[in-house]
């Protein structure tokens, strides 16, 4: 590649080129347009994917750029619904325009390092600060609606069909005009347990001493003296919560922007085949909790049913 310069003593050349080409690979792979525009994500795509096949544009501001400006303007016109992970992607690509057209800065470390540590400090402010994280009212919501929380709905009390129930129902509220909100919710009704509330509440507290504790860490400054406490402290949080919730995209820009403060070559690849373990956790275990808490589930109903009819069973 050519057009990083020196990338500086921070991070070693091997390591720039590394991450340059992982980044590539995961934006080729996964277009964060393709939700609402599936033309410019597949441009998106192809774009990438020539980068990742030729390898030498990689070095070059001009094939950063026009991605980085066309993320800035899809984050701009859908603002509302756009997922704050978005957000980091951007910063992400402006960060590797910055570094590739200026020669010999440090502009990857000493802006990854900042960048990484800010948000997760604003991760963990925010949920300090919100009274409806703080009290489990979030995740009373998600386990109600979010697919994602499945299998933690599940030991709430919450069948996936009564989740499908909710989730078609809140996003009807969020679009229905006034009058039609009171009809969607006298249909839809649900009790809380005691059961789902404390598991809520522990949830939240659990992120909120988590995120904190991973904030401190963060600050701590980029060189090899921390970098390995670090990625440590990243994989615990990552492992503990992302086999629960699965939040890969979240997961990957941070394990890139801890990446981008490697002390070597190798200390940058291990933390990319950090993000490759813990996106196939984040996919497959929740999956595989679903699977085992939906048959036991229905090994239980089928149970409760026989002995209604006095059937003799062993199951």
């Amino acid at each position: 590649m050519t057009g990083l310069g020196d990338i500086t003593a921070y991070l070693p050349r091997e390591a720039a080129d590394l991450l340059l080409k992982t980044t590539a690979v995961l934006f080729a792979v996964s277009s964060p347009m393709r939700e609402r525009r599936v033309g410019v994500a597949a441009l998106w795509t192809v774009w990438f994917a020539v980068g990742v096949i030729l390898d030498a544009p990689l070095g070059a501001w001009w094939f950063w750029v026009p991605p980085t400006i066309g993320l800035g303007c899809y984050i701009l016109y859908a603002y509302a619904v756009c997922d704050n992970h978005r957000y980091l992607e951007f910063y992400w690509l402006l960060l590797i325009s910055i570094a590739v057209a200026w020669d010999g800065g440090c502009v990857l470390t000493l802006g990854a390092w900042p960048l990484l540590a800010a948000a997760w400090t604003l991760a963990a402010f925010w949920k300090v600060y919100e009274r409806e994280f703080r009290s489990g009212a979030f995740f009373i919501v998600r386990l109600l609606t979010d697919p994602r929380f499945t299998h933690l709905a599940i030991l709430g009390g919450i069948s996936p069909e009564h989740q499908r129930q909710f989730a078609t129902a809140n996003k009807t509220i969020v679009e229905a005009a006034p009058a039609e909100v009171e009809a969607v919710a006298d249909d839809t009704t649900f009790t809380v347990t005691h059961r789902m509330r404390a598991g809520a509440r522990f949830l939240a507290w659990w992120t909120i001493v988590l995120e904190t504790a991973v904030a401190i860490v963060m600050w701590l400054p980029p060189g090899p003296a921390f970098f390995w406490t670090k990625l440590g402290t990243l994989m615990f949080f990552q492992l503990t919560t992302y086999a629960l919730v699965p939040v890969t995209t979240f997961g990957t820009i941070m394990l890139l922007l801890l990446a981008a403060q490697a002390p070597s070559a190798g200390a940058a690849l291990a933390a990319v085949l950090a993000m490759a373990g813990v996106s196939v956790v984040a996919e497959l275990v929740p999956r595989a909790i679903t699977r085992l808490l939906l048959r036991k589930q229905r090994t239980s109903e089928l149970s409760w049913s026989l002995a209604r009819l006095g059937v003799d069973h062993a199951i």
